[in-house]
């Protein structure tokens, strides 16, 4: 009996919080009490946990440009991102959730994508420094055939997709 309990505690306490034991994944409290992911984020990270209900409603409330949209999925497997962002950081959390709801939109695969969460010092896990430069966040890197074609920094100067269409359009034109 008592292995039975043992066992299903085990079982219990691993399915409930073993994503966070992943060890490409980090998770702390900082001092303002904000919960903080730092390494290999993903969507259903941010949508399953209760401390990131900002991103659940900024996919749902965002409506993104149609024709941006629709440029997006005719040229989606042309491309990939690589995203570095910050659980703590207010830009993170208004443009993360727009970009996903935009990859949703234009049925872009999720293996194209690679999220980063890190630190407010722009470190990942044990302090490393990210390969590709990064010096605010949230940064969109867009890359083809395993070169960067260029970044939406911070903020979005037009918005998330149309930045998005721009710099592959302006791929284009090289």
């Amino acid at each position: 009996m008592k292995f039975i309990i043992s066992f299903s505690l085990y079982l219990f306490v691993g399915i409930t919080f073993g994503y966070t034991q992943n060890s490409d994944l980090k998770v702390s409290i900082d001092e303002r009490g904000r919960k903080v992911a730092v390494g290999l984020l993903n969507e259903q990270y941010l949508l399953n946990d209760s401390s990131y209900t900002w991103f659940k409603k900024g996919m749902e409330a965002y409506m993104p440009d149609n024709d941006a949209v629709a440029y997006l999925q005719r040229e989606n497997k042309a491309f990939s991102i690589i995203v570095y962002g910050g659980t703590w950081c207010s830009d993170t959390q208004d443009l993360l959730p727009k970009f996903f709801r935009v990859v949703h939109d234009a049925d872009i695969d999720s293996s194209a994508i690679k999220i980063y969460g890190l630190d407010a010092d722009k470190l990942g896990i044990d302090k490393v420094k990210p390969q590709n430069e990064i010096e605010f966040v949230p940064t969109f890197i867009i890359m083809k055939d395993g070169k960067e074609l260029g970044r939406i920094v911070e903020t979005a100067r037009r918005s998330i997709e149309k930045d998005m269409m721009y710099i592959l359009k302006q791929e284009g034109t090289r």
